[in-house]
């Protein structure tokens, strides 16, 4: 496997480096690891401990650091983890309350095991809550099982996983009363534990607009104060101007025609601010729609679809598309950076080679377009901890440097008729696992705290911002300077957010634990349906 970044800069690969790839790759993804990667890898250990600087002679120094120049406004923004004082009555009762269970694990009560969902809104500790439980668990000798709804949410709480994969239920149970009888019966097994003090310092009116969103009882939770406060927010040229992390800040839309058109604009700017150039390339379409194409057709389709290529710019910041390794902080949404690419050793050499030589001699915020497709684009995972990923299993020393592969299922990806004689269609596609984040849609930044962004809430008819989109978003920051909107065109306004509701399931769900227990009952959720 050839690994190039984006200057060119190259690594020729040996015998051990290639086990040692393909074991990185596995762990990865976390796969099963045979003996014979793990005799190789302690032989490319003992060779690369003979260098005098501790690397081997093979490995080329990375190129794609940030550049410690004035252009701030291009280092990548990842989740921000920031200590603030905590105020510990609700947590500490949490505690106690686990405590209390784990004693009588130990003793001869024996127990029926708890699902506890912690519940509450941004700020009010629920990170440090889990955190804290798990270092109670392993002071008693014992372990607790941590997960969260999405492989974003758990990339972010240490050894974390999906609730999928760790919360079991009778899937094949039939209830004459319908299949919302499976959920009523997982539910009736939590005893929730809502966190609701506010433990973020910052800005009062920020913490004011999100309690008020998340208050069941309004019938209008969006009026138009909240209305006027967006209005006020639009991002302008002075914005930029005076704060240059705005020009690269992410910008979050609904739609993901936008959003890649919006990436590779801004990956053309940024590839001219970091003087490296933007490689790109085809990636194969499959489906009914594609089989019945002509190759005109198909070409023409490429040129207005920025969907259908793959792009690569060193530095660039991203986030992965699957589930890769959530345990190990490699889940859906988490942030990367762009670090290089790798061809795969079998393809044809001569194309290789040509592929090589045009990212060499590129000019910077050059668009390459490369006829042979990357095997892998490793990423650089900031927020992964060095001390679960030892040398061995990364691509560069010291640097948790990952390679991603393509995507395990194919992708559908909605088109535009490419003559006046089709209907708009869909392709299937198979790019690599990660994807540019200078724009992103919303569903990507749930369970994220970032220090800069920007909504486009503008009306989109084809698929229009929802309540839940609308409070994910207004809730990543922890200031209110730190959120801007798109700018509203002439004419238009915000006043369509005044029609948006929280799901009425959501409500019910919420009313049906019960105040005293904690314990999920149907009948209570049913009751305040019926009045209301």
């Amino acid at each position: 496997m050839k690994q190039l970044n984006g200057d060119g800069g190259k690594r020729a690969p040996t015998f051990l480096e290639r086990s040692r790839d393909k074991l990185i790759q596995n762990v990865t993804r976390n796969l099963s690891i045979n003996s014979k990667n793990k005799r190789m890898m302690t032989v490319w250990r003992n060779k690369s401990s003979t260098h005098w600087n501790g690397q081997p002679d093979w490995s080329a120094e990375s190129s794609t650091e940030p550049e410690k120049s004035s252009q701030k406004a291009f280092h990548i923004r990842d989740p921000i983890t920031k200590k603030c004082p905590y105020n510990y009555q609700q947590q500490q009762r949490l505690l106690n309350q686990m405590e209390t269970y784990l004693k009588e694990l130990k003793s001869d009560l024996k127990p029926q095991a708890k699902l506890v969902p912690l519940y509450g809104g941004p700020g009010v500790g629920k990170t440090h809550s889990i955190i804290a439980l798990k270092k109670l668990a392993e002071s008693f000798g014992d372990g607790i099982v941590v997960c969260a709804p999405t492989g974003s949410a758990a990339a972010n709480i240490p050894q974390a996983g999906c609730c999928p994969n760790h919360i079991s239920w009778k899937a094949y149970f039939f209830d004459r009363r319908g299949f919302d009888a499976v959920g009523a019966e997982l539910f009736s097994r939590f005893i929730l534990f809502e966190l609701t003090e506010q433990m973020r310092t910052g800005d009062a009116d920020q913490i004011s607009l999100i309690s008020k969103l998340r208050d069941p009882h309004l019938t209008q939770p969006i009026d138009d104060e909240v209305v006027q406060k967006m209005t006020e927010k639009q991002l302008t040229a002075t914005d930029i101007y005076e704060d240059s992390e705005w020009a690269c800040a992410p910008i979050v839309v609904t739609l993901n025609e936008v959003r890649s058109s919006l990436n590779y604009d801004m990956a053309v700017r940024f590839a001219k601010v970091r003087r490296v150039p933007i490689l790109v390339w085809r990636l194969p379409i499959a489906g009914e729609r594609a089989t019945n194409m002509s190759i005109e057709e198909i070409d023409l389709l490429y040129k207005q679809e920025r969907g259908l290529w793959g792009i690569f710019v060193a530095g660039a910041p991203g986030f992965l598309t699957q589930n890769i390794n959530p345990t190990k902080g490699l889940a859906n949404g988490t942030s990367v950076t762009y670090e290089s690419i790798s061809f795969d050793e079998d393809e044809d050499e001569e194309e290789i080679r040509i592929a090589t030589l045009q990212i060499v001699t590129a000019k910077p915020g050059e668009v390459v377009v490369l006829h042979i497709n990357p095997y892998t684009i490793n990423v650089h995972v900031p927020s992964a901890n060095q001390n679960t990923w030892p040398d061995t299993e990364t691509l560069i020393l010291g640097r948790v440097v990952l390679p991603i592969l393509m995507q395990t299922g194919e992708k559908q990806l909605k088109v535009r008729p490419c003559n006046q004689h089709q209907l708009t269609g869909k392709v299937n596609i198979r790019p690599h696992a990660v994807e540019l984040a200078f724009a992103i849609t919303y569903e990507k930044i749930q369970g994220k705290t970032m220090k800069k962004i920007i909504l486009d809430l503008n009306s989109a008819p084809t698929r229009p911002i929802h309540f839940d989109a609308f409070y994910t978003g207004i809730s990543r920051v922890r200031r209110g300077c730190d959120l801007k909107i798109m700018p509203i065109p002439p004419g238009l306004t915000l006043q369509h957010l005044k029609k948006l509701k929280p799901d009425p399931k959501l409500i019910y769900w919420q009313k049906g634990f019960q105040e005293k227990t904690g314990i999920w009952s149907r009948r209570t959720a049913e009751q305040f349906t019926l009045h209301h």
